[in-house]
């Protein structure tokens, strides 16, 4: 939700915007304004321009400014893609760009979780398993993606991954992201504390990422349940 706009994502829904031609599982996302009388209206049903089966499309959604974007983490194998939608003259929200990883893997399941404030926007890939410098496997160890606005584009700005990565850890399980320049990314299969010491099977951790003087973002913190 954001202002007088929130979008909610259907990733099962079988129909397009008319409700016609049946795609098992392509999924959608549904639109709501806020009327002058304070009621929360629907206003519109969006799908992908590409849809397909078991897409998954609304299994993550965000929204920030004039902005809409919906994940659809299980397009193409499991590779995923983020779709973006921004309003015409005319009210009516329009796909306005696609993104995917640089680097796209079958599995990877970019999307799955998304966030969006200012000009930064997160993509979560749970499934990845590749670092930053796309060498170095580690199953299902996880992966996160930054894009940031520039002009009316959004454009890939850098890869994170955790620094104590580990196999099926699934860091960007989910993913938060504010304008000031901080993001937070869950790794909700890892198993060490903040000091990567005490293992404890499953037990979850977040990472705490900042965005530094040269538009780099770095890892600052790992918090742990106490």
């Amino acid at each position: 939700i954001y202002g007088d706009h929130a979008i909610v994502g259907a990733h099962h829904e079988d129909e397009d915007i008319n409700g016609t031609n049946t795609i098992s599982n392509c999924g959608s996302a549904y639109i709501y304004e806020k009327n002058g009388s304070g009621n929360w209206v629907e206003v519109q049903k969006i799908v992908a321009s590409d849809r397909g089966g078991y897409d998954r499309y609304g299994f993550s959604v965000t929204t920030h400014g004039e902005y809409i974007a919906v994940g659809a983490h299980n397009i193409e194998a499991g590779q995923g893609a983020v779709y973006l939608y921004k309003k015409n003259g005319s009210g009516t929200w329009v796909e306005h760009q696609k993104l995917v990883a640089p680097t796209r893997r079958s599995g990877s399941g970019f999307g799955y979780s998304i966030s969006m404030n200012g000009n930064y926007l997160i993509v979560g890939a749970r499934g990845e398993s590749y670092d930053e410098n796309e060498t170095n496997s580690i199953n299902f160890s996880g992966a996160a993606y930054i894009f940031e606005l520039n002009g009316t584009t959004w454009s890939f700005a850098q890869k994170i991954v955790a620094s104590d990565r580990a196999i099926e850890n699934y860091f960007g399980h989910s993913a938060a992201i504010t304008e000031e320049g901080y993001a937070a990314i869950g790794a909700y299969w890892n198993d060490t504390d903040e000091n990567g010491l005490n293992p404890i099977s499953r037990a979850g951790a977040a990472y705490i990422f900042e965005r530094n003087s040269s538009g780099n973002w770095t890892e600052v913190q790992k918090v742990t349940a106490i």
